[in-house]
């Protein structure tokens, strides 16, 4: 209430130490409605943190300018105000006095690529900073020696180590490392539609990486990929089911809350139907999707909606019930823009309507976007979107 009442205050009739403590409270109330997945709000906090800035705040209190921008920017992106968002990411770019000032406004252009569809590119820009913080790999296709050499580093690496050790383990301190971790973690769902040979390569690198140097919440992650690896080259099933396992009790012990979800949905989505039953990973990937959606996570919310209603296609649950669940999801993947995933949906959706006998459309959601599944799968081979190629011709060889 503090925060909304200075808020309201106009800002030309403070002296500029009482500026700066209206910028800073406003800064610190859109960080915590972040917190909240409150991020309409947490816009509204940080524009006015921005209007208390005093004249040539960069020059004068860059650190205050930098924090307000870059919240600004993420805070833009999550509610789906993307034109306000590329405003404030050119405000850092132009002012950034670093490339490491730089790269939480890249992430979230990163972010916001992937969630249009544009993951070439998006992966592109990713692996152009690992390169930067000093993190590289093959611009080329990637040999099977390769992976080999990664998997057996990595195994390497956790040998001797029990779960009690990686959660007792020293935490990461390094930035640069922090941010490489991060980026390497974000990509590797993406990589599996544009290179999915170096899925293994960053995975196995998180995990050398972080017990030589220190965990994070994103070392979770590499062992997730570890773990896919062990089951889908070594044939380890296992093995990698118990790694699994492991990723989720050690992010639920020190990693950030946020990330849970996301990472639950990978593992129950690629690597625990191996073993679990699949009836049970089904209602793990709806428990999660709701999970995501209460920390703001929409992007991870959609992708475990749309895992759930093609799982439950596979383990022949009631065509009536996910029928009604496939138009309640992707009116939700609409409101949040999640294109991409709504396309692969939509897929699902049309096999469902198959089998039912029905001859409704559930692209009409998608406006004049995309008309039907023929006009989607010609603009995918057209554009080289195999992921959403091969989901189409599965599902229509599955009806």
């Amino acid at each position: 209430n503090l925060a909304r009442s200075m808020s309201a205050v106009d800002g030309l009739g403070c002296d500029q130490m009482m500026q700066i403590s209206f910028a800073t409270l406003n800064l610190k109330a859109g960080e915590r409605s972040m917190e909240l997945s409150d991020f309409s709000n947490a816009v509204k906090y940080l524009q006015y943190g921005m209007l208390f800035l005093p004249d040539s705040p960069w020059a004068k209190n860059y650190e205050l300018s930098l924090g307000l921008y870059e919240s600004a920017c993420l805070a833009c992106y999550m509610s789906g105000r993307l034109d306000m968002m590329k405003e404030y990411l050119e405000e850092i770019m132009e002012h950034a006095i670093s490339f490491m000032d730089k790269i939480g406004g890249l992430f979230v252009l990163i972010q916001s690529l992937t969630s249009s569809g544009n993951n070439k590119e998006s992966m592109e820009q990713l692996f152009s900073i690992l390169s930067e913080l000093g993190e590289s790999f093959p611009d080329s296709e990637v040999a099977p020696a390769t992976i080999q050499d990664a998997l057996m580093s990595a195994k390497k690496s956790l040998n001797g180590y029990s779960k009690e050790d990686l959660i007792s383990a020293p935490r990461l301190n390094d930035r640069r490392l922090q941010w490489a971790l991060k980026l390497m973690a974000y990509a590797l769902p993406y990589l599996f539609m544009v290179k999915p040979r170096h899925v293994p390569l960053l995975g196995c690198r998180i995990v050398d990486l972080s017990i030589k140097h220190g965990v994070t919440g994103e070392f979770t992650f590499g062992l997730c990929s570890y773990a896919l690896c062990l089951v889908t080259i070594l044939d380890d099933v296992d093995a990698g089911h118990r790694w699994g396992k492991i990723a989720i009790s050690l992010l639920d012990n020190f990693g950030p809350k946020r990330l849970a979800p996301k990472l639950k949905i990978l593992c129950y989505h690629m690597l625990f139907f191996w073993i679990e039953p699949l009836q049970s990973t089904s209602a793990a990937l709806l428990r999660y999707h709701h999970e995501a959606l209460m920390v703001g996570d929409n992007e991870y919310s959609s992708l475990g909606s749309q895992f759930y209603c093609a799982r439950n296609i596979i383990i022949g649950s009631s065509l009536p019930m996910i029928d009604k669940e496939c138009s309640t999801f992707a009116m939700q993947m609409a409101r949040c823009n999640q294109i991409p995933t709504l396309r692969t949906l939509l897929t699902n959706h049309q096999s469902v309507l198959r089998l039912l006998g029905s001859n409704k459309n559930p692209f009409d959601v998608l406006g004049d976007l995309i008309n039907n599944e023929d006009e989607l799968l010609q603009y995918s081979l057209s554009t080289g979107r195999s992921n959403f190629v091969e989901v189409i011709y599965f599902n229509r060889l599955f009806v």
